[in-house]
Formats: structure tokens, C-alpha cells, sequence
């Protein structure tokens, strides 16, 4: 891998830095990599570290020389210099931001994207993320090697998360910097370290700063824009779950276009309307879920203590969330024991009826609302 991270340097390097006059140490210093005494080498080394910016052009064409010793010698010293530039770029950004160069920050910009507002907050963000995941920085513009390396990245965040491996678990910035890399529009990853993410997303650094930390508008915005981006690559009654327990606005499309499709499993249709009773409206989506008033499937089933079985079907969790679309109570049309939940909005369990009477009361209720509604009378 490190012979990786130095092609990726000095991609990096070719790429941002200009063509500058060099002083002519430099290009002198870089033939003395290849000097017969070892000392003399490690003392060009050091005085082209020193030099910094000023040796980069020097030690990318030192880089393509016939010596196998100067090559190897400028890949490594590209790697340090460009190293300490980074370094060096982020202490500006966090304490003299106006003297930062973005262009000497891979990535920044996309972290400016995706977090938002605060660039103090973002800058603190971005500095965390760089000490754990700085090789991922280093090749940024390589971005076959970059894929490589992210995808490698999640897997290895996998496993010291079950504490297969030492490190520790990974911490919430390392966390925000994969989803935040992991949205660059040029780049396409495969299902698996997608799924590696959503497992990850759970962690209780990551998901208790996602629910109610200090960046936690900033934080659900940018899972929404991931959701959006990565949704058709994943199964959708994952991206409903994951969605859900994030609090996602965004869950709200894939929820649709499973209510749309036919097949689905039971549980994944109730999963999908509860979404839409959280998310929608009843102008855009009550006729989708009125769809759903022929579905007998059972989603949930209880024998009481007095021998009387409570039941939800599907069709029932339907009714339930028209009736909340619309404005209304869902007790005030025969669910006795409905519920709110914090999370889904009505507690699935509570959305059943004990008898068939009673369940085609409710039914005959909507319809008996909807009529007046249509005729534009006041329904209480």
C-alpha cells in the first residue's frame, strides 16, 4: 500500500502544484539522492524536506529517473513534504482560516458541501477525519486507488467496530468523513461497503450525535443526501429502516415506490406506510395508500388475557395513517386503542381491532368522512 500512497502523492502533487522556478539546489540536491555515501543522501533528504514546496517540482521529475535509488528516494520525500503541507494547510483552516489554501485540502470542499454552514464546525470535523483516514486524503485525485482505499477503509472500520481488530472503535468524525467521502458523485462503490456503512451508521458515537448532538441537523442532512444517492443500489426495506431510525425525510422515496410495486412482503408494505403517515401529505400521497385498503395480510396478531384476539392487517395501518393524512384522530373512527410512537408517529401494534364489526365500522366511517368531505361539508 505504500507504494500506493506515493504514486497517489505524486498524482496529487503533479496535479496541484505549478511548474516553479527552482532554486538550483534542488534539482542538485535530488542527484545526490543517488550518491555512493549514505550520508550524503540522507543529507540531500534533508535539505530538500526543508526546502518544502520549493523541491516539489525538483523531486517530481527526480521521481521519473532511470536511478532506482533517486526514483524511490524523491517518492518517499514527495510523500513527507506533502504530508507536512497538509498538516500545515489544516492548522491554517483551523486557526487562520483566511490564510488556508482549498486547493491544498482534498476534500474540503465536499465537506463544505455536504456539512453546511459553519466552516469552524466543519474545519474541526475535517481535521478529526485526517488523522485517521489520511491516506484516503493523500491520493484524492487518483480515484481508482481512492476507491480502493475507501472501500478498504469501511471494511477495516468493520472490523474494529466488533473488535476484531486493534485500533478501537471508529470514532464519530472517522464515521461522518466516510459518509462524506463516500458521496463523491464520480464515484461508484459496490452494494457491500454500502451496507458496510448503514451497519456502521448504528454505532452509539455516530448515531447518538446523528440524533441528538450539536451537528445533528448538519449530520441527518448529509445521511439524507447519501440516502438519495445510494438508495437504488440497496434493499429497499433497508433504506426504509435505516431512514426511519434516523429521522430521514429523504425515506419518504423509496417508501412511495414500494407502496407502488406490487409483491412486496407484508411487514415491509406497513414499514413503507408508516414512513408516509411520518413524511407525507394527504394531497400527494392518500390515494397510494388508500390502494392498500384490500390488503387482509396480518402484520401483527395477540390473544389477550380475555381470550379476545387483537389483529392488524395491513389494510388497517392503511386506514390508520389516511385517517392521520387527513387531519383527523384515528380513535374518532374506531381504533380504541391507538398510540403514538416517537419515532414512526403511530405505534404499528395500537393500529387493530379486536372483531371484523369492528374493523368494518372504521372502513364504513372513512367512507362515510370522505363523503362529506367531497361534498365540502364539515366533518366532525
Amino acid at each position: 500500500m505504500k507504494r500506493a500512497v506515493w504514486l497517489g502523492c505524486l498524482s496529487w502533487a503533479m496535479a496541484l502544484v505549478p511548474a516553479m522556478a527552482q532554486p538550483p539546489q534542488a534539482q542538485e540536491l535530488v542527484q545526490q539522492l543517488g550518491a555512493a555515501q549514505f550520508h550524503l543522501r540522507e543529507q540531500a533528504a534533508e535539505a530538500l524536506i526543508s526546502l518544502g514546496p520549493e523541491a516539489l517540482e525538483a523531486l517530481r521529475q527526480g521521481a521519473q529517473s532511470p536511478d532506482a535509488e533517486v526514483r524511490h528516494r524523491c517518492r518517499e520525500l514527495l510523500e513527507v513534504i506533502r504530508r507536512r503541507l497538509l498538516q500545515q494547510q489544516v492548522q491554517l483552516l483551523l486557526h487562520h482560516p483566511e490564510k488556508a489554501n482549498p486547493a491544498l485540502l482534498p476534500g474540503w470542499k465536499l465537506f463544505v458541501q455536504q456539512l453546511g454552514s459553519s466552516q469552524a464546525q466543519v474545519a474541526r470535523v475535517y481535521q478529526k477525519a485526517l488523522l485517521s483516514l489520511q491516506e484516503l486524503f493523500l491520493v484524492w485525485d487518483n480515484l481508482p486507488q481512492f476507491r480502493q482505499l475507501l472501500q478498504q477503509a469501511i471494511l477495516e472500520a468493520y472490523i474494529r467496530s466488533r473488535g476484531y481488530w486493534p485500533g478501537g472503535h471508529p470514532s464519530s468524525e472517522e464515521l461522518t468523513g466516510l459518509f462524506v467521502l463516500s458521496t463523491r458523485r464520480d464515484l461508484p462503490l459496490d452494494q457491500g461497503s454500502l451496507l458496510t456503512l448503514l451497519f456502521l451508521s448504528y454505532s452509539p458515537p455516530f448515531s447518538q450525535q446523528v440524533r441528538q448532538g450539536a451537528q445533528a441537523a448538519a449530520l441527518r442532512r448529509l445521511l439524507g443526501r447519501w440516502l438519495q444517492q445510494h438508495q437504488d443500489r440497496l434493499p429497499t426495506e433497508r433504506v426504509i429502516s435505516w431512514g426511519m431510525y434516523f429521522q430521514l425525510p429523504q425515506t419518504i422515496g423509496p417508501a412511495t415506490r414500494l407502496l407502488s410495486a406490487a409483491g412486496a412482503n407484508p411487514y415491509s408494505v406497513q414499514s413503507a406506510l408508516l414512513v408516509v403517515a411520518r413524511f407525507g401529505s394527504a394531497p400527494q400521497h392518500l390515494a397510494l395508500v388508500q390502494k392498500h385498503f384490500d390488503n387482509q395480510a396480518v402484520v401483527y396478531r395477540q390473544r389477550r388475557r380475555s381470550n379476545e384476539v387483537w389483529i392488524v392487517q395491513v389494510r388497517d395501518v392503511a386506514l390508520a395513517v389516511a385517517i392521520y393524512l387527513s387531519g383527523k384522530d384515528p380513535r374518532q373512527f374506531g381504533f380504541r386503542e391507538f398510540r403514538k410512537h416517537p419515532s414512526w408517529v403511530l405505534e404499528p401494534s395500537s393500529l387493530g381491532f379486536s372483531s371484523a364489526q369492528a374493523r368494518q365500522q372504521a372502513f364504513d366511517r372513512w367512507k362515510k368522512f370522505q363523503q362529506k368531505n367531497n361534498s365540502g361539508e364539515d366533518s366532525q
